[in-house]
């Protein structure tokens, strides 16, 4: 049974469109219903932010006959059967296609319903969604054994059973392959990158899977993107060589095999793969950066959805400025910076989930421009999201955190600048060697007096442990090197 929750949002969840749709279909019903129901809509739509008291109490006038929940259950049911019939009506999508076939095969009119679904049948085969695919043969089987021309066809009969084994086989690699990709995804979550060659050992096991290397061409381009988006997250976080090269082989064969708008979608995500290798890199090109930043608002208007134009637009923007970070370029960066939260730019990237590493890497480029009060500022913008930064991350935006205020000789700050960074490494699920560093510098050396020798003490012993690959992941976040350097 539905809630009142859930109720509120479908409703306030709704275009003027779907609106005025339910509107119509209320105002078409006979009985106290339509008061009831028209009534309930009116209330629901005045409510800005849910209040679940105030909201029953108003409700409550209008239930005769049922208790509250009973009739809000109603009134929700009511609501989806209505949508999903205007979007049947306005969106011609394979799915409400389908939909059709099935009305006209509960009429048990077969020859429409053979008919209909033998015109999309090539389009689907082509279609992006293999469930949908499947979803048609599954009809094409009740219409075979219910209309006797095509259950006498036994051409087609066979045909069709041939075209359904292929479906299936199709379906079932990418299932084997979409397994492999979500066995990656485990790894980064619980393990993060490799930090050691037992952890980096869990991913070439995902590495040598015999389906990692079968010939290409032999992958449904419905697969293919899957198969680059985890071979390019493999080649990055294994340091493979000359991973960029191959990353941008994938997309352009993938450029070249898939079509409509689910190609740009795919697209931006093995450009998002790209964009992540291009971090990893000592050296970024800005040249290859000017190239993604063109094509990716070439693209703006064919991706339906607006998210993946402003995490791909995020994550440009983080590379462009890393750029001037690691050419020491920083006036530069922070004229590029501050360019990017103009309004008509910041607009197009400021609800990406991760739009505060943007503001994380400016307050980088002013501490190391030796505008530490400015860095401050813009690092108490993202405190809130805090708790969404992963570990490496949060403990390099903490550090920096703590080096501002020593700056700035805000010492009163200092204290809880340094509980706050100890916490979050006590947290941690184990401890490597440069974490390890920072907490004994923290444990030993956090007295405003001491602080200045054992800075010095941490900028030597991060200097030689960031010579080992399996510490890149600490490093990644925070210029650590180059901070420690400014407190000398």
């Amino acid at each position: 049974m539905a809630s009142l929750k859930q109720l509120y949002e479908l409703i306030h969840s709704l275009d003027k469109h779907e609106k005025k749709h339910l509107s119509l279909i209320v105002t078409a019903l006979g009985g106290k219903a339509r008061a009831r129901y028209a009534n309930a809509l009116k209330i629901i739509n005045a409510q800005k932010e849910f209040d679940a008291d105030k909201l029953k109490e108003k409700l409550r006038g209008d239930v005769v006959g049922m208790n509250l929940s009973e009739a809000n259950n109603n009134l929700y049911d009511f609501a989806c059967r209505a949508l999903i019939a205007y979007q049947s009506i306005t969106n011609t999508t394979y799915g409400n296609q389908l939909k059709i076939v099935e009305l006209f095969l509960q009429k048990k009119l077969f020859e429409s319903a053979h008919k209909l679904l033998q015109k999309i049948m090539p389009e689907l085969e082509d279609n992006p969604s293999a469930a949908t695919l499947l979803r048609a043969h599954e009809l094409q089987e009740v219409i075979t054994i219910n209309y006797a021309p095509v259950n006498s066809d036994y051409k087609f009969r066979v045909n069709f059973f041939e075209q359904r084994r292929k479906a299936s086989e199709m379906n079932r690699k990418h299932i084997e392959y979409l397994y492999l990709l979500f066995r990656y995804f485990q790894l980064l979550k619980t393990l993060g990158e490799p930090r050691n060659a037992a952890q980096a050992a869990q991913y070439e096991e995902i590495w040598n899977d015999a389906l990692m290397h079968v010939p290409v061409i032999s992958i449904n381009t419905r697969t293919v993107k899957t198969f680059y988006a985890l071979q390019g997250g493999l080649m990055t976080i294994l340091n493979m060589e000359d991973a960029d090269i191959q990353i941008r082989k994938h997309i352009e064969d993938y450029r070249k095999r898939a079509k409509g708008r689910s190609r740009f979608i795919g697209e931006m995500g093995l450009i998002n793969s790209l964009l992540w290798n291009i971090m990893h890199k000592a050296k970024i090109d800005w040249q290859e950066i000017e190239s993604i930043q063109k094509y990716i608002d070439e693209v703006r208007s064919k991706i339906p959805l607006v998210s993946v134009y402003e995490r791909a637009k995020a994550q440009i923007i983080t590379v462009e400025l890393t750029y001037f970070i690691r050419e020491e370029k920083y006036s530069e960066g922070i004229a590029h910076f501050e360019n990017s939260l103009k309004e008509e730019t910041k607009k197009k990237w400021k609800d990406a989930l991760q739009s505060y590493e943007v503001y994380y890497i400016g307050a980088r480029l002013f501490y190391l421009n030796n505008d530490p009060d400015k860095a401050l500022d813009y690092l108490l913008m993202i405190q809130p999201q805090e708790k969404v930064m992963r570990p490496s991350f949060l403990i390099a935006y903490r550090f920096l955190f703590l080096l501002c205020h020593y700056k700035l000789k805000n010492f009163q700050f200092l204290d809880s600048a340094i509980i706050s960074l100890t916490r979050s490494l006590k947290k941690m699920d184990k401890l490597y060697a440069p974490e390890k560093a920072m907490l004994q510098f923290l444990t030993h050396g956090s007295h405003v007096n001491k602080m200045e020798s054992h800075l010095q003490k941490l900028s030597t012993t991060l200097a030689a442990l960031k010579k080992d690959p399996y510490h890149k992941v600490f490093f990644e976040f925070g210029d650590y090197e180059e901070w420690l350097r400014k407190e000398k």
